[in-house]
């Protein structure tokens, strides 16, 4: 056998073989120690009826969004991350943290990881945990939107997602531009590379030997829009080197958010508190 494939599977079982971990082996609120569990989840927005349409395209992906002459169903989405950390309250951002010299961040994935955002279930998917989190405060997650290519660190993904070489983010579905063709098949991919930063307010507070759960709500039904926030685009046209791809690259930033949502039911538990007081 070819040594360059022998490397490479050695890679895929070296990945498939080592659990996820906290950033320090030698840290004593790790795995080993007592600590917190933090799981990271996925989901998109609650459904809502087609009558409800709203311009700003606040739609469960599932629901089929419409400008009022095209229509859109979004059927798959998928997104490769890496270098998916929690950073303390009152530090700096987690850049020290990838070359194993802050302490201050607590890593979920070094990746890359391939996100299938759950569009056919209500409620948040989990898509991985981290054991023995040190209690305190976290009031930020960093991840980066990752495109995969002819590195060493990406070979045991690309093995087992060749499809996703070069691509960081890829989603299927049909389009109906309403000019009587009736609706066309089409993959939308995009080799979008960029480092995420999103706030975590109120901070995540975790203590020791309990579970918390951080949700990224992924709202794809607004990827598609035009500038106005109305028009749909026509996803062939917004892929890689395609008119209308900055459009939505700066879509797919947008359209996320993360949250504490311990009971998993995708919606933010500070805003769910806040409804039960009110």
């Amino acid at each position: 056998m070819d040594r360059n494939v022998i490397s490479k599977l050695l890679w895929v079982m070296i990945a498939l073989a080592v659990p996820l971990a906290a950033c320090g082996d030698d840290d004593p609120a790790g795995p080993s120690g007592q600590g917190a569990t933090v799981a990271l989840s996925v989901a998109v927005p609650a459904p809502a009826p087609v009558a409800a349409y709203r311009p700003d395209g606040a739609l469960f992906a599932m629901v089929p969004v419409s400008d009022g002459v095209s229509t859109l169903e979004i059927e798959t989405v998928e997104i490769v991350l890496r270098e998916i950390e929690l950073e303390r309250m009152d530090s700096e951002d987690c850049d020290d943290h990838l070359e194993g010299e802050d302490d201050d961040c607590e890593e979920f994935e070094t990746g890359p990881y391939l996100l299938d955002v759950p569009l056919d279930a209500t409620g948040a998917a989990q898509a991985f945990s981290i054991p023995g989190v040190p209690a305190g405060s976290y009031d930020e997650i960093e991840f980066e939107i990752h495109t995969p290519e002819d590195d060493p660190g990406d070979d045991a993904f690309l093995i087992a997602h060749p499809e996703f070489d070069g691509i960081s983010v890829r989603a299927t579905g049909t389009f109906d531009d309403g000019q009587g063709g009736g609706p066309q098949p089409f993959v939308f991919v995009s080799n979008l590379s960029q480092e995420q930063e999103m706030e975590l307010a109120p901070p995540l507070v975790v203590g020791d030997g309990t579970a918390a759960n951080v949700t990224l709500q992924v709202d794809v039904s607004t990827w598609f829009f035009a500038e106005d926030g109305v028009t749909l685009i026509d996803p062939s046209t917004a892929s890689t080197g395609q008119p209308n791809e900055s459009v939505v690259e700066e879509n797919i930033q947008n359209s996320l958010h993360v949250y504490e949502d311990d009971d998993r039911d995708g919606e933010d538990d500070s805003e769910e508190q806040d409804d039960l007081v009110s």
